[in-house]
């Protein structure tokens, strides 16, 4: 009882300590963009002063992309957009997150919503000859998260352009509630040619609820699976705050890009979603299952891995596999000899369970402005857990992935999803105890169908 108050005391204060870091880290980068006005050439300088080490060396060559996508990165300019904002035979398709209705936050959905459909955006920009571009006002720029790579595709429409697209922009936080529904759902490889989007500059859309994703290979050529790598290092690092964040995670932990297992558990995931026909069990003995099956999993698909990084929505299953589990605790061998199984007294776990350490800190949610029963707008690294756990999942060789889309998402990026995947969880089965591959779970499921 004593040691389990004592390892809670440090779990807070630890907590604390990283929160304390965050916010400084945060206020450090915020004081140089205090008007949050996005000067391209500001950013830009902001960002080199950062020097971010956790991502794959030469990672523009290890991740190819079809030739189609890397001419149209190539042919996109790099650090500035001044000249060609301006230029009035420029053309733009922006992906956003704003408003309507002249003051009503847009429903944008989470990170993965929102960026899932990218290689259909910009295909789509490629056939009509526009730039692709990404603005968010809710609830923050994206800038705040992931900024541009050295070298790869400058995505920022700055407000000090504001100018050159103010009609389009306010047209877009103005327009009716009908409009805003419709245009959600719109088939834009189609309706881009058609007036008046074909004679508009700016053209802004919310990509949430354009479910596109079975379209990307028929109308590129080109699986989105086998794009992702490349297309995310190519647009996609993080800020400086964020970048210092993950910097003080692995420097603890001691992981390497390449050279984890990572499992993806949510545990919260609500009936009724995607076919889920599971009831939603909050015990702890079901957590817990889910927990040590996870990463059961990871061990199966990665027998090499010393390191296991878990992200979950829920933290009772990070304090039961940190501190409880007879499996993966590190006090295993103790807890194991209270429990009277016998193990030799040297043996550790099977590999080390890594999280963010502030893992008991509810992370809000991509589309919300703040938590639950409090006003105002919660500031920028109340969101920091998504990227995080985005980025380090990205970064591991193998996933284990059970419910929702952010593991899945995750998967692809990785560079492994079709060599090194396995699911310790499906809607319709639940708990799967033999982790099995995709391809061994559609099996599963047909031999399920038939009886």
């Amino acid at each position: 009882m004593m040691k389990t108050r004592i390892d809670r005391i440090l779990v807070v204060l630890l907590t604390l300590s990283f929160l304390s870091m965050i916010y400084h880290d945060y206020m450090d980068f915020d004081s140089s963009i205090v008007t949050r006005s996005w000067s391209v050439e500001t950013a830009t300088a902001t960002e080199s002063d950062a020097i971010f080490n956790f991502q794959y060396d030469n990672a523009f060559t290890n991740f190819s992309l079809p030739e189609w996508l890397e001419n149209f990165i190539h042919n996109q300019s790099i650090a500035t957009h001044n000249d060609i904002i301006s230029d009035p035979n420029e053309r733009f398709l922006v992906l956003s997150c704003h408003k309507y209705g002249g003051g009503l936050p847009e429903k944008c959905g989470g990170l993965t919503d929102r960026l899932r459909f990218l290689p259909y955006f910009i295909w789509i920009a490629h056939q009509t000859g526009r730039k692709l571009l990404i603005k968010y006002t809710k609830p923050y720029p994206l800038e705040e998260f992931f900024v541009p790579p050295d070298d790869g595709l400058d995505w920022r429409l700055p407000d000090e352009q504001l100018e050159n697209y103010k009609k389009e922009w306010e047209y877009y936080g103005n327009r009716s509630e009908e409009n805003y529904k419709s245009q959600r759902r719109m088939p834009w490889h189609v309706s881009i040619h058609e007036a008046p989007w074909n004679e508009t500059r700016f053209i802004f859309v919310n990509n949430n609820l354009n479910k596109v994703g079975h379209l990307i290979q028929r109308l590129t050529g080109s699986q989105e699976k086998l794009m992702w790598p490349g297309l995310f290092r190519r647009m996609f690092k993080p800020s400086k705050a964020l970048g210092g964040v993950i910097e003080s995670l692995v420097k603890e932990s001691g992981l390497v890009p390449g050279q984890y297992g990572a499992a993806h558990i949510r545990a919260m995931y609500p009936p009724g979603k995607r076919g889920f026909k599971g009831k939603l069990n909050t015990t702890k003995a079901f957590k817990d299952n889910i927990g040590d099956n996870a990463a059961n999993c990871v061990v199966k698909a990665m027998p090499e891995t010393s390191h296991i990084y878990v992200a979950t929505d829920t933290s009772e299953i990070l304090d039961y596999l940190l501190h409880e589990s007879s499996t993966w605790a590190s006090n295993r061998t103790m807890r194991a000899s209270r429990e009277k199984m016998a193990l030799d007294a040297h043996t550790g776990p099977p590999a080390k369970i890594v999280a963010r350490p502030d893992y008991n800190v509810s992370s809000l949610h991509f589309d919300e402005s703040n938590f639950p029963g409090l006003s105002g707008k919660a500031p920028p690294q109340a969101y920091f857990q998504i990227f995080v756990d985005l980025w380090m999942l990205a970064h591991s060789k193998c996933i284990s992935q059970g419910l929702g889309g952010f593991g899945h998402f995750a998967s692809m990026l990785s560079g492994n999803h079709l060599s090194c995947r396995n699911r310790h969880r499906d809607y319709v089965l639940g708990v799967l105890d033999s982790c099995p591959s995709p391809s061994e779970l559609k099996m599963m499921k047909r031999n399920v169908a038939r009886f």
